[in-house]
């Protein structure tokens, strides 16, 4: 049966990425096809389209969420679950914020064949990223300049800071630093693409590593649209590294391994 999907990703830059990406899977899977409703709000201050290009193929499509697409918002109590009640007309079956993975043969047994979902988290365990996510042609022009500055042993070090409480518990940043100057006193020509939400991380390596630290000077939030480009170009450069050296508990060091499919290590 072919399929049409109304999908709504939740949460951050990476989460809501790969949930897409899961939804895109699910709908090639069923020769189906898919509109994308992304949201801009302060976990994602960005439109998509200020973000990446536009996806190249009519199964896939990526619409801005306005006020007017009201029912599509996560059913709650406090909304008394009138966005899923409205739903029910449209849609023939629902998938709300299901954090299990759902392969091709459990979405071949869901009813119907209009299908909404909502989730912040994978769906399956493989999904396609770089085919539907390449940074626009402002976005990219800056990942480039900085890449040129890239030597061949360049490591990349993801250290996140902000309301990520289990990150700051489990990383501190002595940790960082010990394997650096470890790495460094192995092959004294390496160099590392630091990515954190930290000013004054960031200046403490700088400090204590000097040239040997490449960074994108970005705009150390997320809730505007410049900051949001800024995370987009961190992201593809520290993807494009040799290896990542990441924080516990992120998405976002997760997805930067995941882009390129390079190694990614936590310290703890």
């Amino acid at each position: 049966m072919r399929r049409s999907i109304c999908f709504v990703p939740l949460g951050g830059l990476c989460n809501r990425m790969r949930a897409m990406a899961s939804g895109v899977y699910l709908a090639k899977k069923s020769d189906g096809s898919i509109t994308i409703y992304w949201k801009k709000n302060r976990e994602c201050f960005a439109d998509f389209s200020e973000l990446f290009c536009s996806i190249d193929s009519h199964d896939v499509k990526v619409k801005p969420y306005t006020w007017k697409k009201f029912y599509l918002a996560v059913s709650r109590k406090k909304n008394f679950h009138i966005p899923k009640m409205i739903r029910s007309f449209f849609f023939d079956n629902q998938i709300s914020e299901k954090k299990e993975y759902l392969d091709e043969d459990q979405f071949e047994t869901i009813g119907g064949s209009k299908i909404f979902i909502t989730s912040g988290y994978p769906l399956t365990k493989c999904y396609p990223l770089t085919e539907l996510f390449t940074p626009t042609p402002e976005i990219m022009k800056q990942i480039n300049l900085i890449k040129e500055r890239f030597t061949e042993n360049v490591i990349g070090i993801h250290i996140r800071r902000g309301d990520n409480i289990q990150s700051i518990r489990k990383n501190k940043v002595e940790d960082y630093f010990r394997f650096m100057d470890e790495e460094t006193g192995v092959n004294p020509g390496t160099m590392f693409y630091l990515a954190t939400d930290s000013a004054d991380v960031k200046q403490e390596m700088i400090s204590r590593y000097g040239d040997r630290i490449v960074f994108h000077d970005a705009l150390l939030e997320r809730h505007s649209v410049q900051g949001m480009k800024d995370a987009v170009v961190d992201l593809w450069c520290l993807s494009s590294t040799k290896r990542i050296i990441g924080s516990y508990y992120s998405s976002y060091s997760d997805l930067a391994a995941e882009l390129d499919g390079i190694e990614l290590s936590i310290i703890e």
